[in-house]
């Protein structure tokens, strides 16, 4: 039987998709492109956005045009919207997000493992919690397994993710640092690192860790505003404050680290004095990329009643933004230069080799290399979106 993928949304998403894949091949079904003719479609959906919504759909209806195949509809679209989805065919399966997806997936040289699902934070624009449910930890035996089978199977990187991933262990009397701790005792596991946690929750226990050169210098600590105005609406639980002090602590531990973060254009009633104090508070705290999303109001959340933002507003707002992140991201990049860093080289393309340091850097050589090793490269200039060195 031949059955084809397509999986739109978070890390989360792709793992979970990565597992069917295995279990498909392991059933000696072929997997084939999503275009290609099939017996089978699956889409595993997102619902993160209206534009995810909209998105979900083409792709349903671009697998419907198949007419004598099956087309399955997974994932957090299909959790919250199934009778929406039904709408659209009727020869449409929904099948709802499995909670028990095996947590680890190799993607050859990287792996994300997936120890946590579910977010209990109800942030007034997200439609998440709904779609996911309340919070769901691995247990730490699991994820010692899950590690070591990683590593066996020649893994140099693990990205420890979950829908919220810093509220993992509340549900088993435990805490991130736990996972963490568990993770880097595995023996020949070369690097660990994190995926999106939220600010608040990234304690001193955490932070010790670091001092383990396993665990890669490498935050993503989602702002979303840098308006406590806007802050207070979207209900996030903490303020520039808490925010900067944070930053502020987590630097003067640990001088050299990256920080990259998420921040929504455009919230309803965002003025041009709160976008001004996002432009400027991004500034200050000095991120190496700044993730751009423009507001959508999902029906459901307590900000589809709110005042809307123009979207000529919204899409100016967003190109001031990105501007902003591209200095700074280029400012992050100059920092490299006639340094020497330690790349793990995960693709080619073109007649460059492509891989991320410890940093999250994005390096580019023309040198051949081993495509899953890590090797050290002498960085002497910016290129694209990253930096161009030689391996030594």
């Amino acid at each position: 039987m031949k059955v084809a993928f397509l999986t739109l949304g978070c890390k989360v998403n792709q793992v979970e998709t990565e597992h069917l894949i295995s279990e498909a091949i392991n059933r000696g079904d072929e997997v084939v492109d999503f275009d290609s003719a099939a017996d089978v479609y699956i889409v595993n959906t997102c619902t993160v956005t209206a534009v995810a919504d909209q998105k979900s759909r083409q792709m349903i209806r671009r697998a419907l045009k198949h007419e004598s195949a099956r087309v399955i509809v997974t994932g957090c679209y299909a959790n919250v919207a199934a009778d929406e989805i039904r709408k659209i065919d009727p020869r449409i399966e929904i099948v709802s997000k499995d909670r028990d997806f095996p947590a680890a997936v190799s993607f050859h040289t990287r792996a994300f493992l997936k120890i946590e699902d579910g977010c209990e934070n109800f942030c007034s624009y997200c439609i998440i919690p709904y779609a996911r449910g309340k919070i769901r930890s691995k247990p730490l035996e699991q994820i010692r397994t899950d590690v070591e089978n990683l590593v066996e199977h020649g893994t140099k990187e693990i990205v420890l993710t979950g829908i919220h991933l810093g509220a993992y262990g509340r549900d088993i009397k435990l805490h991130l640092s736990d996972a963490i701790k568990t993770c880097l005792e595995v023996k020949n596991l070369e690097r660990l690192r994190l995926s999106s946690l939220e600010s608040i929750e990234f304690t001193e226990p955490i932070l010790d860790l670091f001092e383990n050169p396993k665990l890669c210098r490498h935050l993503h600590l989602p702002l979303q505003s840098g308006s406590d105005k806007i802050l207070r609406l979207m209900r996030r639980p903490y303020d520039r404050k808490k925010f900067s002090t944070l930053i502020y602590a987590i630097r003067k531990k640990i001088p050299r680290l990256t920080l990259t973060t998420d921040v929504i254009v455009g919230f309803p009633n965002e003025s041009d004095d709160d976008f001004q104090d996002t432009i400027e508070f991004c500034q200050e705290m000095n991120f190496a990329k700044i993730h751009v999303f423009p507001f959508s109001p999902r029906p459901g959340t307590p900000a589809f009643e709110m005042t809307q933002v123009p979207p000529e507003i919204k899409k100016d707002r967003v190109e001031r933004l990105l501007a902003v992140s591209n200095d700074l991201s280029k400012k992050f990049y100059e920092g490299f230069l006639n340094r020497t860093v330690s790349v793990l080289f995960e693709q080619k393309s073109g007649k460059f080799f492509t891989g991320h340091d410890e940093f999250y850097a994005k390096v580019f050589t023309s040198d051949s290399v081993e495509l899953g090793k890590i090797r050290n490269v002498r960085v002497h200039s910016l290129y694209k979106d990253g930096i161009l060195g030689r391996v030594v």
